[in-house]
């Protein structure tokens, strides 16, 4: 039986994004960086981001070595927490803004500090793509 040639080549692309390290170091970046946002004083090293994806790493091996009834229940619990998450976001927060407003007006929180030679708009949308290859393996 023939196999299509595109749906190949992704399958084997994106694991060998996994395996390279790039996505775990990547997520170290984002999440030491929301650390430092949490508290200014902080700068995260080179040496922390490191040690941070050698952990993601040796945590994702022990999740991908796990025997399948494990990974089918891991599974299970992930996509409940993302559904908590989901209706937290949709829902309670819409709801839990009783008597006015409580969110920051738009212009406050679109203020973009364009570093680019890019217009503000597409700006935006790289950083978007940005976070998107590095949480999907693209790069």
């Amino acid at each position: 039986m023939r196999q299509p040639f595109l749906p190949l080549l992704d399958g084997v692309r994106w694991p060998r994004g996994l395996l390279d390290g790039r996505i775990g170091w990547d997520n170290s970046a984002m999440l030491l960086a929301a650390v430092s946002i949490a508290h200014p004083d902080y700068t995260p090293q080179n040496y922390q981001v490191f040690l941070l994806a050698c952990l993601l790493m040796i945590i994702h091996a022990f999740i991908s070595s796990m025997p399948t009834l494990w990974i089918a229940r891991f599974n299970s619990y992930g996509s409940m927490f993302n559904m908590m998450g989901l209706f937290i976001v949709i829902v309670l927060i819409p709801c839990s803004v009783l008597g006015g407003p409580k969110f920051n007006p738009s212009n406050v929180v679109w203020t973009i500090q364009n570093s680019t030679e890019w217009p503000d708009g597409i700006a935006v949308l790289m950083g978007f793509v940005a976070l998107i290859w590095t949480m999907a393996g693209f790069e």
